[in-house]
């Protein structure tokens, strides 16, 4: 799709420019046509096997032989197209009429044509020309798949990081309140050990579950918090805490294990 926009941009320009072509469509067209073939063939040989197969590979000496190799095919190939045109009896008419240098340079023979296009640096001057707007798109699209590629990986690392904190936690937090079940079932207190069965099982739950989520409801948040300061007052024999979550309104929503960090810092500083 690029190459048949790129051959419809040549052809639109040399249509409304002080082209002396515009009279003969036919040969305009071929023109263009070939131009645009011989462009792609350098910008995949360029970008495909020049820079991803030996400049990325750091082979120095071969990357510049084949660009020296790439630029000779390519005034081998653009010469080719050329002498294509050049049997065209109305084509070679126009450039008489409009250009008798030029008309006088192609009569000459081939080799000679062909060396001093390479020689005097024309046919490199032409390939950048018409490699510059396919390669600033190229450049431009590794750009931001580098841009995406790196915030996926910063995403990725921070939830590898939250994953990390979860599995040191939970089993610390788990082996506690289960020593405080046991305990509590010993001195045969049944049902303040049902009510912690019940909240530590709320409490995982939320961990393995809903924890994986991006965003959870406040109200669920809430709950956890509460189910944690509970359990945590057992293990600490019971200390006072006073504790009042407040919402303005309902359809909060954040990520899970947001506020958490608030209640153990607080639990460290007492």
């Amino acid at each position: 799709m690029f190459w048949l926009f790129f051959l419809g941009a040549r052809y639109y320009i040399s249509s409304i420019s002080f082209n002396s072509f515009k009279s003969y469509p036919k040969g305009m067209f071929l023109g263009n046509l070939f131009a645009t073939i011989s462009t792609a063939f350098a910008y995949y040989v360029l970008v495909g096997f020049i820079y991803e197969k030996l400049y990325r590979h750091k082979k120095y000496i071969l990357t510049a032989m084949a660009v020296a190799g790439l630029i000779i095919s390519y005034a081998m190939i653009d010469f080719l197209f050329e002498s294509m045109l050049v049997r065209d009896p109305e084509w070679m008419r126009l450039v008489l009429t409009n250009n008798p240098e030029y008309y006088d340079y192609l009569k000459r023979p081939y080799s000679n044509i062909l060396a001093s296009r390479i020689l005097s640096l024309g046919i490199l001057f032409q390939l950048f020309i018409n490699l510059a707007l396919p390669l600033f798109i190229r450049v431009m699209l590794a750009y931001n798949q580098g841009r995406l590629r790196a915030a996926e990986l910063a995403k990725q690392n921070v939830q590898l990081e939250f994953n990390f904190l979860k599995s040191q936690v939970n089993p610390h937090f788990l082996h506690n309140t289960l020593n405080n079940i046991y305990s509590l079932i010993i001195h045969d207190k049944k049902t303040e050990a049902a009510a912690t069965v019940a909240r530590l099982s709320a409490f995982m739950r939320y961990s393995m579950h809903d924890a994986g989520m991006e965003k959870v409801p406040a109200e669920k948040e809430i709950r956890l918090m509460e189910d944690y300061i509970e359990l945590e007052k057992i293990r600490l024999n019971h200390t006072g805490v006073r504790s009042h979550f407040e919402l303005d309104k309902t359809g909060y929503t954040f990520p899970p294990l947001l506020l958490m960090p608030i209640i153990e810092i607080n639990q460290l500083v007492r």
